[in-house]
């Protein structure tokens, strides 16, 4: 999925270094965070999998782009939180940029004369919200 970057090249793509740290933040909330996510121990492996499922499925709407950055955001602030400050700017600015995304897309149903979204858009703004909650907590 391309995401969106305040440091993106001219071809509006992440830079190299904002690549990297969305891979490490990735790799460390499956890591390390997707037990969170779960109720049981038993469930913990494949908790992560279903807002990589969402955010996948929507990856080329605005609501897919903002879950799957505030996702990143929210492991950005717990490995800043861990002591790797470095993260605490990317974080930050990730959070920043899921948060304009998502309150655009829900700004935009005033704007649709009552017309209801799917029930997969619905999932994924909810499901973004959710990990800018847990990024303010």
């Amino acid at each position: 999925m391309t995401i969106p970057s305040s440091s993106s090249s001219a071809s509006g793509r992440p830079s190299e270094r904002d690549e990297r740290h969305h891979q490490h933040l990735s790799e460390y909330y499956r890591a390390t965070l997707t037990s969170l996510l779960s109720c049981t121990p038993a469930n913990s492996a494949s908790a992560f999998d279903a807002f990589v499922t969402m955010a996948n499925a929507s990856s080329s709407t605005s609501s897919g782009q903002g879950l799957h950055l505030a996702t990143l955001a929210w492991a950005g602030r717990h490995m800043a939180n861990q002591g790797q400050e470095q993260y605490e700017t990317v974080s930050e600015g990730l959070a920043s940029q899921a948060s304009g995304i998502i309150t655009a897309r829900m700004g935009e149903w005033s704007t649709m004369g009552g017309e209801w979204w799917s029930e997969t858009e619905c999932l994924t703004l909810l499901g973004g919200l959710l990990m800018l909650m847990q990024v303010k907590v």
